[in-house]
């Protein structure tokens, strides 16, 4: 996508995947540690329950990345339950409690460029919840906000 100026009325800063991030990327911008709770916490099941994870569990740089959204099947929606203190500085604003089909601007978040062009790769890591073993009830999605430099 081209580089173009940020929507008006929206404090979010562009962004766009670009591959798939490796082991090494993981650890190398300090997010493995919640790839190593999450996998800690699930055993032998496909995704840990929620009841059983616990954020506060992991590193405060973690913490301060994560979002977590409830999934709402009647609605086929997704709910923010909690965005990252460090992730207020990134994007320059608090979702928690906002439904993602409602963020007017929710594509930007993650398929385009910076409003000057400039491009960061940093690796991101979106796992699942499961409160029932069978079906993915929330995602947690992490990101080293702290590393990328981006400050509001």
């Amino acid at each position: 996508m081209a580089a173009s100026a940020k929507p008006p009325d929206s404090p979010i800063v562009a962004v766009k995947q670009i591959s798939e991030a490796s082991d090494d990327d993981l650890k190398a911008w300090d997010i493995d540690p919640l790839l190593d709770y999450w996998n800690k916490v699930r055993g032998d099941a496909f995704a840990p329950r929620w009841e059983d994870f616990h954020i506060i569990d992991l590193p405060a740089d973690v913490r301060g990345g994560l979002v977590v959204v409830d999934h709402d099947p009647g609605r086929n929606d997704f709910r923010v339950r909690f965005w990252g203190v460090d992730l207020w500085d990134m994007f320059g604003v608090d979702l928690t409690g906002a439904w993602l089909s409602d963020i007017k601007h929710m594509g930007v978040l993650h398929h385009a460029e910076t409003a000057t062009g400039e491009t960061k790769i940093y690796p991101v890591i979106r796992l699942p919840i499961s409160d029932d073993g069978t079906t993915v009830t929330k995602i947690i999605t992490v990101r080293n906000a702290k590393r990328l430099g981006w400050r509001r």
